[in-house]
């Protein structure tokens, strides 16, 4: 067993990221991955191959929050067939597609620093569910959904599972893939059913992430798209006739790109900056990955933090992640050699070695465009 393979697909995809071309980085770290996963199984020794599995799901998982910027899923009639024909009758099947998770078991306190970001939302949407004596007293508006905007791997998934906790809600999380379709007119069709089914509940979360591929500017030349705006726009509209208490939550790297319509009053009118963590943020994140790791003590927590400045959540989850990938390396070949593993840590040269090969995966330009979009925009803070 060696590690070569993982090690020259994980470098390539880490120089192919840090170039730029995250479409390109997202497959081969996903490769890295699979090529770990099968290292695992092949392993002897039932620890090690624990180890080894967890990492390879971390990488896998690191590939996904990649913002690849990747063409978004158009819906597109087949060639060949009447648009006019719909969808064969078992194309989609809404009693399986849209079923919500249970209340997440997620809290704010498992969400890395925003504060500012917790404290709009605990006023706009849990305190009015908690006091509402005191909104109605006041006529405090607290009406529409919620968009969280800013870079990827910023916790907003999170937020949106935190928030269903709070308010002991069904959580339902939408991707533009679960509702477009190649089908003529299966869109609005998915889009109603999402809808219906989520009116069998008594209170419920709608989270709609990467809310700019499902809700584009219309006139942007899509004709099936502008259809789709429609439809979303209706029935975000009729919910208010419905005895359901919904709440609907989205989040997008590219909020521009969204239909204006859209961010009106009483749709989604609170639009919150998630920002990239703060120094406090990034040595909580630090701190959790590590927390019961083998670590050496001249590692200090407060200056990574410091040097991992414009880091994502995600980034510094596999930066931890890469630093284990070198006592990895060494528990691997002293377990091949007869040797124990017992003294093995973290060391700081390790941490050191990580600090010079991996870099952040957001993009400068894309957070000039959101500061941008932030100053032009009325955003509650």
């Amino acid at each position: 067993m060696n590690l070569s393979t993982f090690n020259e697909l994980y470098d390539k995809a880490s120089r192919t990221k840090n170039a730029g071309d995250l479409v390109s980085a997202k497959k081969l770290y996903k490769m890295a991955g699979l090529e770990l996963l099968k290292l695992a199984l092949s392993a002897e020794d039932d620890e090690l191959e624990a180890i080894m599995e967890k990492r390879a799901e971390a990488v896998i998982a690191y590939a996904d929050s990649l913002d690849a910027d990747a063409p978004k899923p158009r819906e597109k009639t087949p060639q060949g067939k009447d648009a006019k024909n719909p969808a064969p009758e078992n194309a989609n099947s809404e009693d399986s597609k849209f079923m919500p998770s249970e209340v997440p078991d997620i809290s704010f306190n498992d969400v890395a620093g925003l504060d500012g970001v917790k404290d709009t939302i605990r006023k706009r949407i849990i305190y009015p569910r908690e006091h509402e004596d005191v909104y109605l007293r006041f006529k405090i508006d607290t009406g529409g959904g919620v968009l969280m905007y800013g870079p990827p791997g910023t916790g907003k998934t999170m937020i949106a599972k935190a928030i269903a906790n709070e308010v002991n809600a069904k959580f339902f999380s939408i991707k533009g893939s679960d509702l477009l379709s190649k089908w003529y007119g299966e869109a609005e069709k998915n889009i109603n059913a999402l809808f219906e089914r989520v009116r069998k509940e008594k209170t419920a979360v709608i989270f709609f992430d990467e809310f700019d591929s499902l809700a584009p500017t219309r006139g942007s030349g899509s004709s099936v798209m502008s259809r789709v705006v429609n439809e979303l726009l209706s029935q975000i509209d009729g919910f208010s006739k419905s005895d359901t208490t919904l709440l609907l939550l989205a989040a997008t790297n590219r909020p521009w790109d969204i239909d204006s319509a859209m961010v009106r009053s009483k749709r989604f009118s609170v639009k919150l900056y998630v920002p990239l963590p703060d120094v406090a943020a990034r040595r909580y994140i630090l701190q959790k990955c590590l927390d019961g790791v083998p670590i050496d003590a001249e590692i200090d927590f407060d200056e990574v933090a410091e040097k991992t400045e414009g880091f994502n959540g995600a980034d510094v989850s596999e930066f931890c992640n890469r630093c284990k990938d070198f006592v990895l390396e060494r528990c691997i070949r002293a377990k091949e050699e007869g040797r124990s593993i017992e003294n093995e840590v973290i060391t700081k040269s390790d941490v050191d070695n990580t600090l010079q090969n991996f870099a952040s995966s957001v993009k400068e330009d894309d957070l000039v465009k959101l500061e941008k979009f932030r100053a032009e925009n009325d955003v509650a803070d």
